[in-house]
This record gives structure tokens, C-alpha cells and sequence, in this order.
């Protein structure tokens, strides 16, 4: 994916374990590549150079399939490991409900700002998968953006294209989610803070989501203390 105002390309790339990670850096390395850091990669060769990190992101000035698809094809056999780094998501019990802080990969901070200028998502298959089974129990409703009015909604401006900062139902937020793979005529996303507010407990990962996470996820994450990391 191109991201003109940034001039980068972005490669959504599994969620991988550290033994992955140093499999990939030593790839990188005989095919003479100079490879430098652990879980965030810097790699540098003779006609480029891109960022790889194990949260599931690469990204570059020039089109990296190229270069990062051969090395990633050698690692996808190894099995889950367990971690307690890169989560999905937080949450927390906010009166009088749960607060929930998803970690997209792309849908945050500046790239949301410029996914919006362009009219593209950056939503990966199994983020949506976990945001649906996070939230899928909820009668609740949600505030998010929308690329379709709804009642109440205050409207905005990203480039040349408007949506609306709305709050709708749970049920109505997912059906409409956009990703990298799937638009529709309506269309809802993740606001930019990548927080959303739910009056109902979160739903569990289960051991069925993560194996239906496929190629996607080669980490299971633990919770943490009393707020749950996955």
C-alpha cells in the first residue's frame, strides 16, 4: 500500500516471535543485506532500504515485496509462541463500562491521518477478526468515524474527503468495519485514537480465534495483571 502524502509503501506482514525475527535478520543478511537491531529491523542494500518490525509492519520508499516476501516465506513454520509484547489490544474497567485500546498496525496516529486523505483502510484481516470477537457480545453502542452520516454525527474533513464522528451501534460498527480487504458503500473505522468505550466485558480470545488468526499471528498473547493484553 502507497501512501502518497507520506511517499512510503507500507506491507502489512504477520505478527511475529522472536526466533521468526532473527531467522529473517540472518536471511536478510545472506542475501547481502546490512541488517541492524532485534525485533525492529533497519535494512539497508545496495539499491534500498525498509523498516521491519515484529508487530507486523514493514515499510519503505520504494515497493518492498521484493524484498521482504522471500524471507518471510522461510520462517511461516515455526508454531505460536507465547508474549506478552505487541498486543491487540488493552482494556480496562472505566466506569461505567470498559475502555478498550486496540494497537493496529496501520489505523493510528499519522498513517490514520493519511489513510483517511486517501480513502483507504489499513485494517488487516485479523485485526477485524479480533475486534469482532473482542466486541461481537456488546449491545452497546460505540463512537468511531464514519464515511456515511448518522444521527447526531458532527462531520469532518480529511483532504477532500468527508466523514463523520458518530456513534452507532456495536453490532452496526462491525458489520461496516472497512480493512485493507473489504469496502462497502458504508463504511465505519477505528477512530484515531484507536480507543473504544463498551458498557459490556469484553469477550475473551479464545484458543479458536487465534488458530482462525492463520498465517497472520505466530505470537499468543497472555494477559496482564488485572487488565487484559492481547
Amino acid at each position: 500500500m502507497y501512501l502518497s502524502e507520506e511517499g512510503r509503501y507500507y506491507l502489512p506482514i504477520p505478527k511475529l516471535n522472536p526466533q521468526q525475527m532473527g531467522k529473517i535478520r540472518d536471511e536478510l543478511r545472506g542475501r547481502g543485506f546490512s541488517v541492524t537491531g532485534e525485533q525492529d529491523l533497519r535494512v539497508v542494500g545496495r539499491e534500498s532500504r525498509f523498516s521491519m518490525t515484529a508487530a507486523g509492519l514493514a515499510w519503505s520508499s520504494v515497493d518492498l515485496l521484493d524484498q521482504v516476501v522471500p524471507s518471510l516465506l522461510n520462517v511461516l513454520v515455526e508454531r505460536r509462541t507465547q508474549s506478552d509484547s505487541n498486543p491487540y489490544f488493552v482494556s480496562r474497567a472505566r466506569e461505567p463500562g470498559f475502555e478498550i485500546h486496540f494497537f493496529p498496525r496501520m489505523e493510528s496516529l499519522k498513517r490514520w491521518n493519511s489513510l483517511r486523505r486517501e480513502g483507504l483502510s489499513g485494517l488487516t484481516p485479523d485485526e477485524a477478526h479480533v475486534l469482532t470477537s473482542v466486541l461481537g457480545d456488546s449491545k452497546g453502542s460505540v463512537e468511531c468515524i464514519t464515511d456515511y452520516p448518522t444521527e447526531g454525527a458532527s462531520q469532518t474533513q480529511y483532504g477532500r474527503r468527508f466523514y463523520f464522528r458518530s456513534t452507532i451501534q456495536v453490532s452496526e460498527f462491525l458489520l461496516n468495519l472497512r480493512t485493507i480487504s473489504h469496502a462497502a458503500g458504508r463504511n465505519s473505522y477505528l477512530p484515531r485514537s484507536s480507543v473504544i468505550r463498551i458498557t459490556d466485558r469484553p469477550r475473551e480470545i479464545s484458543r479458536r480465534t487465534w488458530e482462525e488468526l492463520g498465517e497472520w499471528c505466530f505470537v499468543e498473547h497472555l494477559p496482564k495483571s488485572s487488565n487484559s493484553a492481547i
